[in-house]
């Protein structure tokens, strides 16, 4: 994938699904800004089942875990359920906290915790 931009939607089995989540990852600087859901094209979306991994084991019990892919991924099932201006609202927030530069978890170079980079996103709405 030499120029990601040029993807809107991938689709894949479930191996190829993960890969292309990472790699999106590696573009973006971090897995916790890589923003992903996955449909079924079942009534339900599958959105609301899988979003992205909110990090790793140890991450997420010292609650360090980078908490902006799962918000983008709300922002994408508000976009998903015709809510547009909700998505947008959100997508605006999480781009308000990143362009502030704080609070920023240990992956993005910060010392903030999950729920301080959540509390921040939600103030920003």
């Amino acid at each position: 994938m030499r120029k990601p931009e040029a993807f809107d939607v991938g689709r894949g089995q479930q191996p190829v699904r993960d890969i292309l989540t990472d790699v999106s990852a590696i573009v973006t600087g971090s897995m916790g800004l890589a923003a992903s859901a996955t449909s079924t094209g079942a009534h339900v979306p599958e959105h609301v089942r899988a979003g992205p991994r909110l990090g790793a084991g140890q991450s997420r019990a010292r609650g360090i875990s980078n908490p902006l892919a799962a918000i983008l991924s709300a922002g994408m099932l508000l976009e998903h359920l015709g809510l547009s201006a909700a998505a947008k609202a959100v997508n605006e927030a999480v781009a308000k906290v990143l362009k502030a530069r704080s609070p920023r978890t240990p992956d993005l170079g910060g010392d903030a915790r999950t729920g301080d980079v959540g509390a921040a996103v939600a103030a920003a709405v």
